[in-house]
């Protein structure tokens, strides 16, 4: 299945799902309008919840205020009884064979989900769903009977590094880092997107004590008036940082470090779009992407947001044959410098944005099963 995106190991339940309708949260504090994103939905609440109940759960993007909201759709539901599953169809067909009576079938992904979880990955079906059949378990094969476009990547088109994976325990991510203090609870991410809060590393300035934190991926300046521009600023010209309003004062003292273990970049084939994992070959994992923090405070709420950007560069001799652009990764001997905790010119922190050694550099084309 050529073109399907991610490998199948994986591709999680949540990632065959879509949205079937246009829906928005309307907050009547502020009257902001915010996308509902069904998928996210489902897996926090589950699908039977009344979307009633879903929405005035939320938080508005612009002021973070909960309740005192309404949703509305481009096609007609009942109000007060449609469900968080209403929003949500089969994105691609589920197709499974059980390896002991040869017979097939297509999965019920929301039925799976909710027996399941919206997380559990398509590799883990084999073990865990049992043949409608037979009844056993550990012999289904599953497959998607369709195109899986998982990871999205017409949301942030032109764009590179739009999505990455971080999947390295937090506790390992702390010991490779050298991190100090309390550390926040974060899950594996194996697709790992804008607007989302993702672990990122930065010193105290004080103590000198590199600590981890959950911050949001989208940098909104501290001079923004608002926060609706973060998801247009989710990477920084490494060309430009310096100099650009956006980043130059992050550049000279907020600069951070976002652990990873790969990152995908996608190459138009004909009519399809080929994914492919790239990342270094060192045993030691997981890597760092050179970042930028900020703090933002909202108008509105008093309230502080803290977001990153990725910094990029010109790709590698490796990674040009699928971008022309590549993330900039810090070695480790590089990892103080860029936090601060050494001396450095300005000069020498724009010559630790380069592009990654072109032989350490692995990239892998990634297909369906």
């Amino acid at each position: 299945m050529q073109g399907a995106v991610l490998l199948l190991p994986i591709l999680r339940l949540r990632d065959l799902l879509r949205q079937t309708v246009e829906a928005v949260r309307l907050c009547h504090r502020c009257g902001h309008e915010q996308e509902i994103d069904g998928a996210e939905l489902m897996g926090r609440l589950g699908p039977n919840t009344f979307l009633k109940h879903a929405v005035s759960e939320m938080r508005c993007g612009r002021c973070a205020h909960a309740g005192d909201a309404s949703w509305k759709t481009s096609v007609t539901l009942v109000r007060y009884s449609a469900r968080v599953g209403d929003l949500m169809a089969v994105r691609s067909q589920l197709a499974a064979t059980c390896g002991a009576c040869r017979r097939r079938w297509e999965v019920d992904v929301i039925d799976a989900m909710q027996r399941l979880g919206p997380d559990v990955r398509l590799a883990e079906l084999r073990d865990v769903l049992p043949c409608p059949f037979c009844r056993r378990c550990g012999w289904v094969v599953t497959k998607p009977a369709g195109r899986v476009d998982a990871a999205h990547p017409d949301d942030h088109p032109g764009r590179m590094c739009g999505r990455f994976a971080i999947h390295s325990p937090t506790d390992q991510i702390a010991t490779r880092f050298g991190v100090v203090g309390q550390l926040p609870e974060f899950g594996p991410r194996y697709n790992a997107a804008p607007l989302q809060m993702l672990p990122v590393i930065r010193t105290h300035p004080e103590m000198k004590e590199r600590t981890l934190a959950l911050l949001r991926w989208g940098l909104v300046p501290v001079w923004s008036k608002d926060s609706t521009g973060a998801a247009r600023m989710i990477n920084a010209r490494a060309e430009s940082v310096p100099d650009k309003p956006s980043f130059r004062s992050a550049f000279k003292k907020r600069r951070c470090l976002i652990p990873f273990d790969n990152f995908y970049e996608w190459q138009v084939e004909g009519k399809a779009k080929q994914p492919y994992a790239i990342g270094t070959t060192s045993n030691e994992k997981p890597d760092a992407f050179a970042g930028l923090w900020e703090g933002w405070r909202d108008p509105a709420t008093a309230e502080w947001m803290h977001t990153f950007t990725i910094i990029t560069t010109t790709a590698n001799d490796a990674t040009s044959k699928v971008h022309d652009r590549m993330p900039v990764i810090l070695p480790p001997a590089a990892w103080a410098a860029w936090l601060g905790e050494e001396e450095a010119s300005p000069d020498e922190l724009v010559a630790l944005m380069r592009p990654y050694r072109g032989h350490y550099t692995k990239v892998i084309r990634l297909s369906g099963m």
